[in-house]
């Protein structure tokens, strides 16, 4: 297992980088944050244990004592398909490679359990790379028996597939297009280890229960692989290209991380095409293969499914191009809000319970009050005293308007849970929900159309007030200190400036 992997000067991890890894490792940030970046890293390691493994015989000319010894090498751009760019320039930070009169290079090093380390410098000069590797400790296993494999998004399965010889598959693998030749991984589990093939059958009725998936293939007379699919509502067998992109996407990964042949394996947004139950039950998959098959993985994702079932302590920050375990400090909670709150982390604790943070800003004693206070301060106190009873009965009406339209969501949410269910089902059930979670409604709304609607009402009346998350938040006497902490953090983070100054203020008046 690689227990660390460091980066140097590529893309956007200009300085030195350093992710510790565990046996599956999730990725998560904003978008352009780094998260593909590692793992495009992580393949280009990988290419260059192969082609530095080639260039040394693919490790046997040189053992000595057991050891494997890697070679330089240096090749073309056009030789370098691993990692397509529109020049090779673009993979060094800022598109430059040289900073002065330095010339850049990209740093990549892994550390193992087992105490070995490989890494590689890659420069470019004459418009070629040069690959220069070195090794500490035994790296006998890293190099034969740990291969790093990138499992992409699905995009698409071939209508037919022909049979492809197994340096076809790889080449296709190595080109990141795995939808073009699943039957055939397909066809080679059941043919080659059937140890596999069966978790993997097992792996699809567990996540598709009732699913029936069969390989028909003779090498000898068939050019095209069958790869038949049948379930509970399918009368007879058809191809698996008629099966939905749910069923896709699980089915590539599934098989590409069964195949053998790779022990690290790379998932980018792997739960694309699959709801929230689905991805809930693909962690846990993998988790098991994990320990079962002494796979590790790593994976990129925005899904709050995937991060609620992640092993405790595997979530790692990608943020201003560093990467960190995830904590519960404040300055990653709009990390965690942008993700969609709210949704349960491997911590026994719930971060908020309220369906948005501006829920909590729906305080309606502080919400009067922050209003009062600048109405004071605007000399327009009479005004608003005169109102104040109809806004809040205003803001009561509202949220009371909402309550079905939270009652089709929740009914949706139970459904996309399980799909056995029927629409009268979950209805009942958020019924059910909804005599016990309405006693506080605003916690349910949708806070930010409310928020709309009241500062349309305010407008209307010709009151020069506005709604302030930070007023609200001052003026809240029945907050945890908690969320008082987390409301003042993502207020501050999405305004700095003003937050700087409002602090700034604080700092003055407190010494005056």
């Amino acid at each position: 297992m690689i227990r660390r992997f460091t980066i140097r000067g590529f893309k956007r991890f200009e300085r030195e980088t350093a992710i510790d890894l565990d046996p599956v490792t999730v990725l998560v940030g904003a978008n352009n944050s780094g998260k593909s970046t590692i793992l495009e890293a992580l393949t280009l390691f990988q290419y260059c244990v192969e082609t530095a493994r080639r260039a040394n015989g693919n490790g046997r000319g040189n053992e000595r004592n057991g050891r494997i010894d890697l070679a330089r090498r240096s090749v073309s751009p056009d030789q370098f398909g691993v990692l397509p760019v529109a020049e090779p320039t673009d993979l060094s930070p800022n598109g430059r490679t040289i900073s002065g009169k330095e010339q850049q290079s990209i740093e990549l090093r892994a550390e193992y359990d087992n105490g070995a380390e490989i890494a590689f410098t890659l420069k470019l000069s004459y418009n070629r790379f040069s690959i220069t590797p070195r090794s500490s400790g035994d790296v006998t296993e890293a190099v034969h028996q740990r291969d790093i494999r990138l499992i992409p998004v699905f995009s698409g399965f071939l209508p037919r597939e022909e049979y492809l010889t197994l340096p076809a598959r790889q080449e296709r693998m190595r080109l990141q297009r795995h939808g073009e030749m699943v039957r055939n991984l397909l066809w080679e589990l059941r043919e080659r280890d059937e140890a596999r093939w069966k978790t993997l059958i097992e792996l699809l009725g567990e996540l598709f229960p009732e699913s029936v998936l069969r390989i028909g293939f003779d090498v000898d007379f068939d050019r095209f692989i069958n790869a038949a699919y049948r379930d509970r509502a399918l009368t007879r067998e058809l191809d698996v290209v008629v099966t939905g992109s749910g069923f896709h996407q699980a089915l590539q990964i599934l098989v590409s991380v069964l195949t053998p042949g790779a022990r690290v394996l790379l998932l980018d947004e792997p739960d694309a095409h699959l709801h929230a139950r689905l991805q809930e039950q693909l962690m846990g998959i993998m988790v098991r293969l994990a320990r079962d098959e002494q796979a590790q993985f790593i994976l990129a994702t925005h899904s709050p499914q995937l991060l609620s079932a992640a092993p405790e302590g595997s979530i790692r920050v990608c943020r201003d191009g560093k990467v960190v375990p995830l904590d519960l400090g404040p300055g990653q909670f709009r990390l965690l809000e942008d993700l969609g709150a709210p949704y349960r982390l491997d911590l026994s604790v719930r971060l908020w319970e309220a369906n948005e943070i501006e829920n909590y800003l729906l305080d309606v004693g502080a919400l009067a009050g922050a209003l009062h206070r600048q109405a004071a301060a605007k000399g327009v106190e009479r005004e608003w005293r005169r109102c104040e009873d109809a806004f809040v009965d205003a803001l009561r009406s509202l949220v009371d308007e909402q309550r079905e339209r939270v009652r089709q969501a929740v009914a949706t949410r139970i459904q996309n849970d399980d799909r056995s269910l029927a629409l009268s089902t979950a209805i009942g059930q958020a019924d059910a929900f909804l005599r016990q979670a309405w006693e506080e409604p605003t916690r349910w709304c949708d806070a930010k159309e409310v928020f709309r609607r009241l500062r349309a009402w305010l407008q209307e009346r010709g009151l020069p007030l506005r709604i302030v998350d930070a007023e609200i938040i001052d003026a809240m006497a029945a907050v945890p200190d908690d969320v008082r902490k987390v409301l003042r953090e993502l207020q501050r983070i999405a305004n700095p400036r003003a937050a700087r100054s409002r602090t700034a203020s604080t700092s003055r008046a407190s010494r005056a």
